[in-house]
């Protein structure tokens, strides 16, 4: 039996060994985004169903972005830094994984209804077959920020709207 957190299983999120509490906005503009800082939400209130919004959690050692499903520039990102997006659609049976380290792709895994699209250099030592996506979402958050899931589950976001 999983002990993973109960989450929505249409999520799309940036994890990075980066604290970027005082620089998201720039950081967001790496990945493609230009964003304004709004209020905080509890962790619920992330799902709210619309592509306007992008919510940010924020731990010593990193960051946790999550924003609308779609194409980000990870290995911009990533400068200095290791950043993963994971993409898990249950709605479409999809499943999406991308991997930068200082500026360089290090791994592209998609899966689109049971039918692997890409598999691109070596697994990440916290992704496994044997595991669940929202498992390897788990894994991948607890690696790059130190911080579980459900920690983040207890904590408030910062809520951003999205401008392009």
């Amino acid at each position: 039996m999983s002990t993973t957190p109960a989450i929505s299983l249409d999520v799309s999120v940036v994890i990075t060994n980066k604290n970027h509490k005082n620089s998201l906005e720039s950081f967001a503009h790496a990945l493609g985004l230009a964003v304004e800082i709004l209020e905080e939400v509890p962790f619920q209130d992330i799902y709210t169903p619309t592509k306007d919004f992008a919510h940010a959690f924020f731990s010593n050692q990193g960051t946790l972005f999550f924003i609308p499903s779609g194409e980000y520039n990870i290995a911009a990102a990533s400068r200095a830094s290791e950043v993963a997006f994971l993409d898990i659609a249950q709605s479409t049976a999809s499943f999406n994984l991308e991997y930068a380290k200082d500026g360089s792709m290090q791994r592209i895994y998609t899966n689109f209804n049971g039918t692997v699209r890409r598999n691109i250099k070596a697994p990440l030592e916290w992704e496994s077959s044997s595991k669940s996506y929202v498992e390897i979402m788990s894994d991948a958050i607890q690696a790059l920020t130190g911080q579980s899931l459900e920690l983040y589950q207890q904590d408030k976001a910062a809520r951003y709207h999205i401008i392009k």
